[in-house]
């Protein structure tokens, strides 16, 4: 059996650019698969790939940017 290798919650939150509160609440939700090792959280480099893969948009969307503000106003 070849195993995936297993990473922590800062190196998944360092991974997806996002708050270790943020990736718990993932794990929490179900929505980020997690293995508890002993006091241990360790989520699987594969789930974090197939995580990121369900959230890729199929269709275009628009991505709303806000104005600078003016120099000096």
């Amino acid at each position: 059996m070849q195993t995936t290798p297993l990473i922590t919650r800062q190196e998944a939150a360092e991974i997806l650019r996002q708050s270790v509160r943020k990736i718990d609440m993932l794990i929490v939700s179900g929505d980020l698969p997690a293995v508890r090792i002993g006091r241990s959280v360790r989520i699987r480099k594969t789930s974090i790939d197939l995580f990121v893969e369900s959230r890729e948009s199929r269709t275009h969307f628009k991505i709303h940017r806000t104005k600078r503000k003016e120099a000096g106003k």
